[in-house]
């Protein structure tokens, strides 16, 4: 049985704290700052792959490049179709199968979440404000975090109720310190995206992690049945085991310290393929199986030669630094040269045409483009505590402890406080109220919302 006093001597350390340099979202991408990894990481693959694992490591890569030309040749096939959508109003009576099919393609949009006009709000905020953003000279995804259209946005119970089934596909194992069914907030950016603009058009990447998911013992147990020959028995919906990951070991400006269940965003306008939107991989157990083994394989022919792809012209490689795409304190970034076999220029497809008040969530044009980013998160130990720190920048109008420091929002007109949230479950989420600890989930459960509430109240 878990005590409060077990829960809070164990807990995790937060990487998310009020250190971090100034900066913006371009910070997080190689694309736009630059990065390379230093060479001593040759040796961290010959410790994931010690000569017992040699032979099953290569007969899954194998069995993964097959798998991936049936992958390859759907998604050419159905395109934006094999992402799946449904109705906010039909949550609570989907089927197994749609849940399945979701956990599957690795992202869903949720239709009709909510009807309010936060873009109008958005829009008032940033004009009567100095803002700052990316990129410097046209700035479109702001370095704010509290406005009411933001604050208000999270607070909403239709996003909670979705963020609490968004949270439930996943699982956790009894004694994990795990609350599927109690959302927490997190404070992130907003984005208008100018109609026909290119200057923030990010290439294919990964936003947990760069390095960390081979180096981090979190995602070494996380990626266990990959790293052992056993890709197709990876389990990315496992919350204890995602809990354990740590994204940030190198200090990045902006990396994630919570746990996220999903990232997503809320969409303030009407934005479809063309305009701008989101792109996603699909097929998420192949894509991530493909991009945790890549390191590990190297090309005997070059690209231009004929069988370039094949699985016999790529063999082990344990000798080498070469953890394609991976930098220190960037994020995860993906091309053609990279991460060939994901044919990214054919199954990169666009996310379905969104309208107002649409939340779509992803593990994790002719008209601007707005959204809210908000994440899914669960209440966990290291989410208590990050919470209790948002919290205390809410209050200052400071950026989340995620990201980077600046002048913040203290002296802006229209800023949202603690006054501007409503209800219990929302002043929950944002750390406002205690947990009900009560009664509902495992005692284990329990626990940690008394553990939370003792973080989140706690004069010590």
């Amino acid at each position: 049985m878990s005590s409060t006093r077990t829960i809070l001597e164990s807990r995790p350390k937060v990487t998310g704290t009020r250190t971090k340099h100034a900066g913006d979202i371009g910070s997080v991408f190689a694309q736009f700052s630059g990065g390379t990894l230093p060479p001593h990481f040759a040796g961290l693959k010959r410790d994931l792959v010690p000569p017992e694992r040699e032979a099953a490591l290569v007969a899954s890569w194998r069995r993964l490049l097959t798998r991936l030309e049936y992958v390859t040749a759907e998604i050419q096939e159905k395109g934006s179709d094999l992402i799946p959508q449904v109705q906010f109003g039909d949550l609570d009576n989907l089927a197994p199968w749609v849940e399945d099919e979701i956990r599957a393609r690795g992202s869903v949009v949720v239709r009709g979440v909510t009807s309010e006009d936060w873009d109008t709000q958005l829009r008032s905020y940033v004009s009567s404000n100095p803002v700052t953003g990316f990129p410097k000279d046209d700035p479109q995804v702001f370095e704010v975090y509290w406005s009411r259209a933001q604050v208000g946005a999270r607070a909403h119970p239709h996003v909670l109720k979705t963020q609490r089934w968004a949270n439930r596909l996943y699982h956790a194992h009894e004694g994990a310190h795990v609350d599927l069914d109690t959302p927490v907030s997190y404070a992130d950016r907003a984005r208008i995206r100018r109609p026909g603009d290119t200057s923030f058009a990010l290439g294919p990447h990964a936003d947990g992690g760069s390095i960390e998911l081979w180096e981090d013992k979190g995602y070494r147990a996380l990626y266990e049945a990959i790293f052992s020959g056993k890709w197709e028995d990876y389990d990315a919906y496992d919350a204890g085991l995602r809990d354990n990951t740590n994204s940030n070991l190198h200090d990045a400006i902006a990396h994630c310290g919570v746990t996220r269940t999903w990232q997503g965003w809320l969409a303030l306008s009407n934005t479809g393929a063309g305009q701008g939107t989101l792109q996603v991989y699909p097929a998420l157990r192949e894509a991530t199986a493909y991009v945790v083994l890549r390191p590990f394989f190297r090309p005997l022919l070059p690209p231009e030669v004929s069988g370039y792809l094949s699985a016999e012209n790529w063999v082990l490689d344990l000798e080498s630094a070469a953890f394609p795409g991976a930098t220190l304190g960037k994020t995860l970034e993906l091309s053609a040269a990279t991460h060939p076999h994901l044919m990214l220029d054919k199954c990169m497809v666009p996310m379905r045409t969104v309208q107002p008040g649409d939340y779509v969530l992803w593990h994790c044009g002719e008209r601007d483009s707005s959204v809210l980013y908000i994440a899914a998160c669960p209440l966990t130990q290291r989410n208590a505590v990050h919470l209790r720190q948002q919290r205390d920048c809410l209050e200052r109008g400071e950026s989340g402890p995620d990201f980077p420091a600046g002048a913040g929002e203290g002296d802006f007109v229209g800023r949202a406080t603690a006054k501007d949230i409503n209800g219990a479950e929302a002043r929950r989420a944002m750390g406002l109220e205690p947990f009900d600890a009560a009664w509902g989930g495992t005692q284990g459960v329990r626990a940690l919302r008394r553990a939370a509430n003792h973080v989140l109240f706690s004069r010590v």
